[in-house]
């Protein structure tokens, strides 16, 4: 089978068309919104301290999810004495491993399939506080992956490690792993692009999300010209 060959200045090409926008101006409000979701998380659960997990999730692909959940892993980790794994749950399209200057490589999805462990995968960025796993093998059908024990048992490891989990997700049409995840998760924020996402759109989404009992952690309007007081937005 013919392979498709990147020479290293097409690999800089591709890296740079895959960047993110850095929006640390902005981490001080991501930390908070993070810490409050935190609170609100251990005061149902009577006071006891746990870990938190989070997917971001965009209706359609270029909404902004990827760039949120970088940027609000980053936030935490600059903010926080406590650590956060950002893992790359788009096993369809990663494109998270390209922020890091890494291959994807062995990934998540290679551990749930048994071919690597755990920690073969983990990606230390900074020292104790941020780490990375990427997506790994990209598969067409991530829904048996994500609907297995073995990927239940992932989880309880990396619960087991650090305080924070975030999950960039693919979008939400089209895939139905997004439930799937987000149920085994402690929520999901919904990302909208304010040029792109139609109100009509969204709501339908969000009923969708909430039929297959997906906690909706809240919005992000992505992409909105002005700059906006609050990170993120209750869902009404």
């Amino acid at each position: 089978m013919p392979q498709t060959v990147i020479n290293e200045d097409q690999s800089d090409n591709l890296i740079a068309s895959n960047r993110l926008i850095n929006l640390k101006n902005m981490y001080g409000n991501f930390y908070k919104t993070i810490w409050k979701l935190i609170l609100e998380k251990n005061e149902n659960e009577s006071g006891r301290q746990s870990n938190f997990s989070i997917a971001f999730a965009g209706c359609r692909e270029g909404d902004g999810a990827s760039t949120m959940s970088f940027n609000f892993a980053h936030a935490y980790s600059e903010n926080s004495d406590n650590s956060v794994v950002l893992v790359d749950g788009n096993i369809r399209k990663p494109i998270l491993h390209y922020q890091f200057n890494l291959k994807n490589g062995k990934g998540l999805s290679d551990v749930i399939n048994g071919k690597v462990g755990l920690l073969d995968v983990i990606r230390e960025i900074k020292p104790g506080k941020f780490f990375f796993i990427p997506a790994g093998t990209e598969s067409k059908n991530p829904i048996s992956l994500f609907n297995t024990a073995v990927f239940d048992s992932i989880l309880k490891l990396l619960s087991d490690m650090f305080s924070v989990i975030i999950f960039d997700s693919p979008p939400i049409l089209g895939n139905p792993e997004v439930a799937i995840l987000a149920n085994k998760l402690d929520g999901i924020i919904m990302v909208l692009n304010a040029d792109v996402t139609r109100w009509e759109v969204a709501k339908s989404v969000k009923n969708d999300l909430e039929t297959a009992n997906v906690k909706i952690l809240g919005a992000i309007l992505n992409k909105k010209e002005f700059v906006i007081p609050q990170a993120i937005y209750r869902l009404l």
